[in-house]
């Protein structure tokens, strides 16, 4: 409910596929996001994350949701992994799977995956919302940019509904391809098999 600083955010869609954009700039942080949506798949971009004076590191979430299960991994050097506690980081990670939903990486980033117990209340990211302290196990998965970042980028793949054998295939032969992830450019095409 609150608009942000830009003038640059939307989205176009036939029905059946889509994309939306967003110029991000809050806390010292700015960054051109896309999200690209082509029947079961998610392709999201970023760049040009400039954080000069950011006080902290700059991530980007993929996704942060309650545990349900151990994830599993895939690295571009073919080995494999499981996250049931603790945290992995890695720059070399190709897959991810957790609770049914895959995540592809089709560049080379450091992708941090975490699978911890955590507390908070909903008022903290709301002032209406309950102060009751919930508490559970979080898995979450992030792309660390450092700390004053300049021209930082992420791209990563969506794969909702999926097993692991539907993650490392698309992996191994993805659907879209980045063709630019720029500050004044990202684009995609389709690979039709």
């Amino acid at each position: 409910g609150v608009a942000g600083p830009t003038g640059f955010a939307g989205g176009v869609s036939d029905g059946r596929n889509g994309a939306t954009v967003l110029d991000y700039s809050e806390r010292n942080v700015k960054a051109h996001k896309a999200w690209f949506f082509f029947d079961d798949v998610e392709l999201a971009l970023g760049a040009g994350i400039d954080a000069a004076a950011a006080t902290g590191e700059v991530i980007t979430t993929i996704n942060q949701t309650f545990q349900k299960g151990s994830a599993t991994w895939g690295a571009t050097t073919g080995a494999l992994g499981v996250v049931s506690s603790g945290t992995v980081t890695r720059s070399d990670l190709s897959w991810i799977l957790h609770d049914g939903v895959g995540y592809v990486f089709p560049t080379p980033q450091s992708v941090t995956i975490r699978a911890a117990v955590q507390s908070g209340s909903w008022s903290g990211l709301n002032t209406s919302q309950s102060s009751t302290l919930v508490t559970g196990s979080v898995f979450s998965l992030q792309v660390s940019h450092g700390t004053a970042t300049t021209g930082g980028s992420y791209s990563y793949v969506v794969l909702p509904g999926a097993n692991g054998s539907a993650v490392t295939a698309y992996a191994a032969a993805p659907t879209v391809r980045v063709l630019a992830n720029t500050r004044t450019l990202q684009a995609l095409s389709l690979i039709h098999i």
